[in-house]
């Protein structure tokens, strides 16, 4: 949830806007999965990644992302490239996520 800059109980919510200060960004899925799973919520998911329209690098293009879920015992972490501009691949972000989610509860 890019822009929400808050955390709750139950929930965490970080800015999209976050830098791994030089973790990859699997890492750095990974902490936000396991900050948002940290035991006060049934199912945790961290999502990062470039967005665009700016940003990319060759290594790290426009629309790279990665979404992490954990449920405590389960832990899932998918790489994935969407093409588009910053709100379809923010879109497709959350759909896998979501998506990833239901298939954690199933």
């Amino acid at each position: 949830v890019g822009g929400a800059g808050d955390e709750r109980v139950g929930q965490a919510v970080r800015d999209g806007r976050e830098r791994a200060h030089g973790a990859r960004e699997h890492d750095h899925a990974v902490g936000r999965m396991a900050a948002a799973g940290d035991g006060r919520a049934d199912i945790g998911v961290g999502v990062t990644g470039i967005a665009g329209p700016g940003g990319g690098t060759e290594e790290k293009p426009v629309g790279l992302v990665y979404v992490a879920v954990t449920n405590g015992h389960k832990h899932e972490v998918v790489q994935r490239r969407f093409f588009g501009d910053r709100e379809r691949v923010r879109r497709w972000t959350s759909q896998l996520a979501l998506d990833l989610v239901r298939r954690m509860l199933m």
